[in-house]
């Protein structure tokens, strides 16, 4: 069986490439560079030689997309939206070359589609939001629907926070609570959609695999977090002590000055995955203390 994943040189792509690779799958990657270990190189938005990997296929999956985190400079926020559309539509123009189209094609969203939901929890039956990247997730979502793709089943999964030490946000949020700055980001109240990579890998290769799997899912755990609570979590984890908080206006200077943007960390995303759970799917690590605690053993197992 071959999957075709756009965009996996990721930490995500990375390890769906190895969830697949170990079910016994061929995995071929799209990237931009096309020099790594099964990767095909392509340009993220125009149709090419790589076309033909989709060929007989069973599964192409897109994650491709600029970090939302980069500061939102006019020019940025160009990038962070033209990426994702981009080979979206790439990805479906290939399709509809194919002679034998992939059986299933999964696209990466984003639970930015809601906006900021405060402490409102929603499921994927919510309506989007209408800040910057609600915006972007709606024209990423809407760039899959212009493809008309009968022979191949389409899914959606609007990743939240994945938790990896092999790359993401957690990596940063370990560092500065190992140099005991580990404090709540601004009122600490807000939400995080944390889901342990386990779980975000095994929910699409669900989308792969199950025929029945729901069309739109939230990528997300069935326990939201507010930020206070998860970083008391990754505190304890470490073994670090309480640390002072990290008060917005100071995030926001920092930030700045850094080139990030800190609006997705300050912003409140209590989402929970309504469909998965109702399709029957099982989360292997649905606790965050456990969750953490898995990742801190895996790696200590890792460097031994």
């Amino acid at each position: 069986m071959k999957i075709v994943i756009a965009g996996g040189s990721g930490f995500i792509g990375r390890a769906l490439a190895l969830r697949f690779k170990v079910a016994g799958c061929e995995v071929v990657i799209l990237s931009r560079s096309g020099k790594g270990p099964g990767e095909v190189q392509w340009d993220g938005k125009s149709l090419g030689p790589w076309a033909s990997e989709l060929e007989g296929a069973a599964a192409v999956i897109n994650l491709s997309g600029e970090p939302a985190i980069l500061r939102w400079t006019p020019e940025n926020r160009k990038k962070i939206l033209n990426s994702r559309v981009d080979s979206t539509r790439a990805i479906g123009s290939a399709i509809m070359n194919c002679k034998e189209p992939p059986k299933v094609w999964v696209n990466a969203s984003a639970v930015g589609y809601y906006g900021d939901t405060g402490d409102r929890l929603v499921d994927e039956s919510a309506p989007p939001g209408d800040d910057f990247l609600a915006g972007v997730c709606k024209a990423w979502e809407a760039a899959v629907d212009e493809f008309k793709t009968p022979a191949t089943r389409k899914a959606i999964v609007r990743v939240g926070f994945p938790i990896s030490l092999d790359g993401g946000g957690l990596q940063p949020l370990v560092k500065l609570t190992n140099l005991f700055l580990g404090g709540q980001a601004g009122s600490g109240m807000q939400y995080l959609p944390w889901v342990h990579i386990d779980d975000l890998t095994a929910i699409f290769q669900n989308c792969v695999e199950n025929e029945k799997a729901p069309q739109i899912v939230n990528g997300v755990g069935p326990n939201p977090a507010p930020n206070k609570d998860f970083m008391k979590a990754l505190r304890m984890a470490l073994g670090r002590p309480w640390s002072p908080p990290a008060p917005a206006p100071a995030m926001r200077i920092v930030g700045a000055l850094i080139g990030i943007q800190v609006d997705p960390v300050l912003a409140s995303s209590r989402v929970v995955p309504t469909e998965l759970i109702k399709s029957g799917f099982k989360f292997k690590h649905p606790v965050l203390e456990e969750a953490l605690a898995d990742l801190f053993r895996a790696s200590e197992k890792a460097r031994r």
